[in-house]
Parts: C-alpha cells; sequence; structure tokens
C-alpha cells in the first residue's frame, strides 16, 4: 500500500519551516520512514539563509514540463519500495481556484496511490489576506493598487478549496491545522501527522524564514514596483536586489511587522468568509473564536501602518547595505532603487 502524505500549505502559514526542517534533515529522500519525493522539487528563493525544497512543478499546471514530471514521479514511486511518501508546497489552493480544471487532472496523477492525506494550516483571512500583500509586493506584484490584486486571494475561502479536493480526489484524508503565527509549531505538526519519531530529528538548526517587511520596506517595494511599472521595467530583479541588501539591515532584524490593511479592512475581510468558517469550523472542528478579531489594544495594534515616505534612518541604512551589494550585474537596479527611495524619504 502506497500512501502520500500532501502538505498543501496554504501561504503565509509557517511553509518555508517545514520545507527548511525537511531539507535539512532528509538523508537519501528519506526522512524515518517516509520517502519525499526526489522529483518536481524546486529550490525556492527570497528565503532567508537558504533555498528550500519544495515540489511547486507538480503543481505548476498548465506548465508543459507538467505532465513529465508527474511521469518520472509515478515512476519513482512505482519502483520504489517505501510505502510512505511525501509532498509539500503551498501553491496547491490558489492552483485549485484559478484553474478549474486543474483538479481533475491533479486527481487523475494521484491515482498512484492508495491512500492520499492532505496536510494543511490555515489562519484566519484578514491576517492572511495581509501577509500575502505584503509577500506580492516582494515578489514584485504589488504597486499598492488594491485593485490590481483581488485574484491573488481567491483561495481565501478555505471551506470551498477543501470541499473541492474532497469531491475529487477519492478517499481523500485531511489533517487540519490552524496557524496563529510565527510562534505556531508548523514542524512539530508535520512530525505528528507523519508519526516520525522526533528524538532522531534535528529541530536545532533555526528554519529558514521569509524576511520580516517593516512599514518602511513595504512602503519602498511598492513605490519601486509602481515606478517600474510605468517606466515597463520587471520588477522582479528589483525586488531581488533589495531583499538582498535589507537583510543586511539593522531594520529587518529589529523592525515591526508592516501592515498594510485596516481595522475596517479585516472586519470586512472576515464577515466575507463568516458563512465559509462557520462551514469549516463544523467539518474540521476548528473552534469559531480562532476566526475572530481580538478586541481592545490588541485589536488597535493590527491597524494599517504603511508610511507616505521613509524615514532618513532607514533611507541611510538601505543606501549603505545597496552599496555593499552593487556590482557590474545589478548596478542599473542598485540605481533605480536608490533614486526612488531618494524620492520618498522625509
Amino acid at each position: 500500500m502506497k500512501t502520500l502524505y500532501f502538505h498543501m500549505g496554504w501561504r503565509k502559514t509557517g511553509t518555508s519551516a517545514i520545507q527548511s526542517f525537511l531539507t535539512n534533515n532528509v538523508s537519501d529522500n528519506m526522512i524515518g520512514d517516509v520517502c519525499v519525493i526526489p522529483v518536481g522539487q524546486k529550490a525556492q528563493g527570497m528565503v532567508v539563509g537558504g533555498r528550500p525544497l519544495a515540489h511547486h512543478p507538480l503543481v505548476r499546471w498548465p506548465a508543459g514540463s507538467w505532465h513529465a514530471g508527474w511521469g518520472k514521479a509515478a515512476d519513482f514511486v512505482s519502483f520504489s519500495t517505501a510505502g510512505r511518501f511525501l509532498m509539500t508546497t503551498e501553491v496547491l489552493p490558489g492552483r485549485i481556484e484559478k484553474h478549474p480544471a486543474f483538479l481533475g487532472a491533479l486527481a487523475e496523477k494521484l491515482r498512484i496511490f492508495d491512500r492520499v492525506v492532505f496536510l494543511f494550516w490555515v489562519r484566519r483571512q484578514d491576517e492572511y489576506i495581509n501577509s500575502l500583500y505584503v509577500q506580492l509586493a516582494k515578489h514584485g506584484k504589488n504597486n499598492g493598487e488594491a485593485s490590481d490584486l483581488a485574484g491573488e486571494f481567491m483561495d481565501s475561502d478555505y471551506h470551498a478549496v477543501l470541499a473541492k479536493l474532497e469531491n475529487a480526489v477519492t478517499g481523500a484524508e485531511f489533517r487540519p491545522h490552524f496557524y496563529s503565527g510565527p510562534g505556531s509549531d508548523v514542524v512539530g505538526g508535520l512530525i505528528e501527522d507523519l508519526e516520525l519519531d522526533a528524538s532522531r530529528l534535528d529541530r536545532s538548526v533555526p528554519p529558514k524564514l521569509n524576511a520580516r517587511v517593516t512599514p518602511e520596506m513595504y512602503r519602498a517595494q511598492i513605490e519601486v514596483n509602481r515606478r517600474a511599472g510605468t517606466a515597463g521595467i520587471r520588477t522582479a530583479p528589483l525586488q531581488a536586489v533589495m531583499v538582498k541588501a535589507y537583510e543586511k539591515t539593522e531594520s529587518h532584524r529589529n523592525g515591526g511587522p508592516a501592515i498594510p490593511i485596516s481595522i475596517q479592512d479585516r472586519r470586512d475581510i472576515l464577515d466575507r468568509h463568516s458563512e465559509s468558517n462557520r462551514l469549516l469550523c463544523d467539518r474540521f472542528r476548528f473552534s469559531p473564536a480562532l476566526f475572530e478579531l481580538p478586541k481592545g489594544e490588541r485589536l488597535a495594534s493590527l491597524d494599517q501602518n504603511i508610511p507616505d515616505h521613509i524615514p532618513a534612518g532607514f533611507h541611510a541604512e538601505m543606501s549603505d547595505a545597496l552599496g555593499e551589494i552593487s556590482d557590474l550585474k545589478n548596478r542599473d537596479s542598485v540605481g533605480f532603487i536608490l533614486a526612488t527611495m531618494q524620492a520618498i524619504v522625509r
């Protein structure tokens, strides 16, 4: 009997920590008695200190390489003596919502397994969407215009995505978790779900995490994206340079998190998802309180905090860091970023 444990995210729920843990602990494709499928993997960028592996290519449908990747995966599984297998990618929910035909195609590929168990983490939708705003700025997709990003949040209806999976994949099982923030022990949850012997695993290496973005950095990023878009310049290379420089600053280590959305935005988001969340809680036994906003000072601390301008101290830090990494290859990118930040410094 061959069982697949499919860690499916969602995005911004500790997936980098899980993938870093696996990358550090897998030996000869194995972690305990679980085989991490060695085909269809990709090293991820923009994660502090490393490039953890994930199976993104196996959900990048309808890319031309998708069928070939699954063909190699099927060959590997059929010849492997292992009984339990693992895949990890946080982009599955979004792919299901953006490409309705994808799920049927994926269900066909998953028939090489006798049993499929989906491991997932969800978080309160206002926190999820706030984190996506920040991530999308880093990926060059967010220029500060919320109307441009609506399609990026289609997978925030967790119950709808899971219901589609349950209907498409015969006998699908689920291991639900709630992600409450950076302190959530997602690695511990994975170890428990896979029934691994924790004493034989190395958790001493800190997980590789996405760089925490401060309000000032977020403001600089969306301005770079806006001006680059107007000038017809690709944003991804610019953001890669910005993140590399940012990781050298004190702000990166000590600054507070960027919050692009307001308290009213949060209320509106949770109101839109209230019925879906009720169904989710009924189906997977989450407490409804997990999907409610906090009160008092805790709620006040979640209000929008993005400045109109960046402070001189942050500008100086970033200028120094950009100077350290400037070379012939990225000289034009560094120059564009410096000019953009100079225009919004105060």
